[in-house]
């Protein structure tokens, strides 16, 4: 009996959600394993507002905004994208990642790029792709930091070093590929697979054109750092909201956890890895294990329930539902 040929696609579709789901539950088994409900409703009972209210503020208000300013910046070579505009954009992403698996609020919010402005999806994907480096470049600073007042164990300093290396290279190449001057008429004569390919290429190398100059670069720079530094207050007023001290080495060690974990591809929301990441930064200062599991908890419940009101409205203000954002259309020109 001849056997039938298994579709790629359709294994994909199913072996990628599978994998998200046991990356949850090994992280969810990890924080919850021996949970004391009793503990958890008395570290809600804690929460103290005015706290909780400035971690909402200097992140939705600080970070975010900042943000805005960072993708304008990153994406002004390429097209006019507005900050009120750029922040809604970014709000997708957030209702996308809390939907979907694997991170695909990043691809979702680069269609919503595309179809909010017209820039070529493949640019777009380039200059959010800069981002996100420029992103894990900060997250690998800030466990430097962390790593000079913070209990940090090797391989969390592993880590932190091969992100900084590998990120000092990836500027390095972006720069050079800013830099030159790539012609879409250049893979005229490399045959059609070849010229499909060579012209996707000079689309997403496209998003570097930010990189071209040492003031655009400084400027991308400083709004990371002010951005990651907006990030670092918010998570100190959260500690302070559950009644933990927010000393900078918690603080530090919580950002850099966080940073880290929520990067690995995992079902929707960050769901176990966000929880993870979060209660073992906790318990590595002595936290006991149980208050450790509620603000996980908590604090996770915060995030998404924002995230995802913030990116609802910011869908119908765009007029677009997510759907639209996993069947673009190509721009002009665009293969």
């Amino acid at each position: 009996m001849a056997t039938v040929p298994r579709d790629p696609k359709r294994l994909r579709r199913f072996i990628v959600p599978i994998l998200g789901v046991c990356l949850s539950i090994a992280g969810l088994v990890y924080v919850y394993r021996d949970l004391d409900v009793q503990s958890l409703l008395t570290s809600a009972s804690r929460i103290r507002f005015l706290p909780l209210a400035g971690a909402v503020a200097a992140y939705w208000l600080g970070t975010v905004l900042l943000r805005s300013f960072l993708v304008r910046h990153l994406l002004k070579p390429l097209g006019n994208v507005g900050v009120l505009g750029a922040y809604r954009y970014i709000c997708i992403g957030f209702l996308a990642n809390n939907v979907l698996p694997f991170r695909a609020g990043e691809m979702a919010r680069s269609a919503a790029v595309h179809k909010g402005t017209g820039i070529p999806f493949s640019s777009v994907v380039g200059g959010l792709a800069l981002e996100r480096m420029l992103d894990m470049g900060m997250v690998a600073a800030v466990a430097f930091l962390a790593l000079q007042v913070a209990p940090l164990p090797s391989r969390v300093r592993i880590a932190a070093l091969v992100t900084a290396i590998a990120v000092v290279v990836g500027l390095v190449v972006v720069v050079v590929l800013a830099r030159h001057k790539w012609r879409e008429a250049d893979a005229g004569a490399k045959g059609p697979i070849r010229a499909f390919l060579w012209n996707n290429w000079v689309r997403f190398s496209a998003g570097f054109g930010s990189m071209t100059n040492v003031r655009a670069i400084a400027i991308a720079i400083a709004l990371v750092a002010a951005m990651w530094g907006m990030t670092l207050i918010s998570m100190a007023s959260r500690l302070e909201a559950f009644d933990l001290a927010a000393t900078p080495s918690l603080s530090l060690t919580l950002l850099t956890c966080l940073g880290f974990g929520v990067a690995i591809p995992s079902a929707p929301g960050y769901v176990g890895v966000y929880h993870a990441a979060a209660a073992f930064a906790l318990t590595l200062h002595g936290v006991d294990k149980d208050t450790a599991a509620a603000f996980a908890l908590f604090s996770w419940l915060l995030d998404v329930g924002l995230g995802s009101a913030f990116g609802a409205v910011s869908l119908s203000i765009e007029g677009l539902r997510l759907g639209d954002l996993r069947k673009r259309a190509p721009a002009k020109g665009e293969p």
